[in-house]
């Protein structure tokens, strides 16, 4: 005989109806799942446009390179002698080398130097960069939202092997994304462009 519960239910009817409540809250409970991480995927794609627009911004400068160029060490005299003109060679107009390359830091333009953090440093110390774009100090990878770094590659005016200062150069540079909602995909996590610079007149007289 069937026992009846004080709602009119079968035993086996009401246990039905517990499994299938369970059902739908499993249900639920999982598309509740499954949307929070498209939510949280769509925002980190739109971080990383976000972050990559303003690393971009940066590098495109020219003021930022002769910022960035102003703060390197007198060692690097490449750089200084490419962006700033400080003849360091033994031959006067001979100091930048046309489509000479090295690694540079590259900080943002306009912003305090004793304050600031380059937006992209070198594939030995790659910058930290949050989900706005922002340099940040960080122990590991695991605490940014992106890495970057930057090449440089200096060109002479009119095709000239050697000049005081370049007239252009090609910067490459190289983005890491490290959010977890973006790992899946090898063509999001990274980004790789060389983006060519004309530096301006005022800069390179």
């Amino acid at each position: 005989m069937r026992i009846r519960t004080e709602n009119g239910f079968t035993e086996l009817e009401f246990g039905f109806l517990v499994v299938s409540g369970f059902a739908v809250v499993g249900i639920l409970a999982h598309f509740l799942f499954s949307q929070s991480i498209q939510v949280e995927r769509l925002n980190a794609l739109v971080a990383r446009d976000a972050v990559r627009l303003t690393v971009e911004s940066a590098l495109f400068d020219p003021g930022s390179l002769i910022k960035s160029a102003q703060q390197q060490p007198k060692d690097k005299e490449l750089i200084r002698a490419c962006l700033l003109g400080e003849n360091r060679c033994a031959s006067g107009r001979s100091c930048c080398p046309s489509h000479s390359k090295t690694e540079f830091e590259i900080v943002e333009h306009g912003d305090d130097p004793t304050k600031i953090l380059p937006i992209s440093g070198t594939t030995a110390a790659p910058s930290c960069l949050n989900e706005n774009g922002s340099a940040i100090v960080a122990s590991s990878n695991t605490d940014c939202f992106a890495t970057s770094s930057s090449s440089v590659e200096f060109i002479c005016d009119a095709g000239a092997a050697n000049c005081e200062r370049a007239s252009a150069v090609f910067i490459n540079y190289r983005l890491q994304f490290h959010s977890p909602f973006l790992k899946d995909d090898p063509k999001l996590t990274l980004v790789e462009r060389s983006l060519p610079v004309l530096i301006n007149k005022s800069n390179s007289n």
